[in-house]
């Protein structure tokens, strides 16, 4: 009979109760290097919608569709133009995923309009947290499927 109860309790267990990305972006040396954390769950299942049921986040370095899905769900506009970004690689540890990435920017941006889009299509109480450090100054980015973008001050 207990192993009945084991059973049972598994299979209602929820996965979490929230779903957030915490990114964090340094300006230094011409490159604007991010690291976005994600549950893996929640990336997996975005990516199955995307790609099909079958696709597998332990095998996504193997082709590019991890790259475009999120180089199109995450980067930064300076002056209105979008940056060219360049997905960097990937390390799974235990329940989150750790994705890099790097926009060339040759010189400190004054400002940055900031856009993270990742499972917004997934879950309505998503939210998305960038922190971008330029120099000394630190600035942060808290946004949800209502605020998908904004505009980050560093002068």
């Amino acid at each position: 009979m207990g192993i009945f109860w084991i059973i049972l309790v598994s299979l209602f267990k929820p996965a979490h109760d929230f779903h957030v990305s915490i990114s964090q972006a340094e300006w230094e040396n011409g490159l604007l290097k991010c690291t976005i954390r994600v549950f893996s769950e929640d990336l997996e299942m975005s990516l199955q919608k995307d790609f099909g049921a079958d696709y597998r986040l332990e095998t996504a370095l193997k082709d590019e569709r991890l790259a475009k899905y999120v180089l199109k769900h995450y980067g930064f506009r300076q002056d209105g133009q979008m940056l060219k970004g360049e997905f960097v690689g990937m390390e799974i540890e235990n329940d989150l995923s750790f994705l890099y990435l790097q926009f060339p920017l040759e010189n400190a941006p004054a400002s940055l309009d900031v856009y993270n889009l990742l499972f917004f299509d997934s879950f309505e109480d998503q939210s998305n947290i960038v922190n971008v450090q330029c120099g000394a100054v630190l600035r942060s980015a808290f946004l949800s499927p209502q605020k998908n973008t904004q505009i980050l001050e560093f002068k």
